[in-house]
């Protein structure tokens, strides 16, 4: 089984979001022919979580000219939820790829839900994660940096998020936790000198002028 930080950070967003897809529900009840009854079968195995067994379903629902949004965001949520049962990374990845374009069709078709949107942002094209970085030795930095940020150790995580973002200088997270790090043990300065480098990174993100801008008060 292939695990990552970043996914099963954000994996409680998908359990949230069930209740969504059952909101056309009632609808479909009203429908007649065999799609529709495909259709609430596969709401009802996403609501009672078996994302295994919805899958098959959701994917044949999927190619079907009715299939609406709200397909899709099922569709999206089932390989969304098993990403964690990927056997290694490229199956991982491939998994969060097929998540992320079933994500995209539904908003095509209407479906715009702003906890979803932050999924997508969270994947790469490719099925990666843009919170890991492309270089192997500045991600297991992350990854000892995380734990220990988590258990209140600063001290420890803040030499291992600044060993990421100096061994991968064009990783946002890596600069913005570094920062972060700082800031908890309230050394504003330097915590604002890599709030300033994850900006210049990619001055398009809210969080890191957000930061700063709580480091300066």
């Amino acid at each position: 089984m292939y695990n990552s930080i970043f996914g099963r950070k954000t994996f409680f967003v998908a359990v949230l979001l069930l209740t969504f897809v059952t909101g056309s529900t009632s609808l479909l009840a009203q429908q007649t022919n065999g799609y529709a009854a495909e259709r609430e079968r596969a709401v009802r195995l996403i609501n009672e979580k078996k994302y295994t067994e919805a899958l098959p379903l959701l994917e044949k629902l999927s190619a079907d000219k009715q299939a609406d949004g709200q397909v899709f965001l099922g569709l999206g949520l089932a390989h969304w939820s098993l990403q964690d049962m990927a056997k290694d990374k490229a199956q991982w990845k491939q998994t969060r790829f097929k998540a992320r374009n079933a994500f995209l069709r539904a908003g095509e078709l209407g479906v715009s839900i702003p906890e979803i949107d932050l999924i997508i942002a969270n994947i790469k094209p490719d099925g990666g994660d843009r919170g890991e970085s492309d270089n192997p030795q500045a991600q297991a930095a992350m990854e000892e940096a995380f734990p220990a940020f988590a258990a209140g150790n600063y001290k420890k995580a803040v030499v291992a998020y600044e060993k990421a973002a100096t061994l991968d200088p064009t990783h946002y997270e890596a600069a913005l936790y570094t920062g972060n790090t700082f800031y908890a043990l309230k050394d504003y300065d330097k915590a604002g000198v890599w709030f300033a480098k994850a900006i210049a990174i990619d001055p398009n993100r809210e969080i890191a002028h957000r930061y700063w801008g709580d480091a300066l008060c």
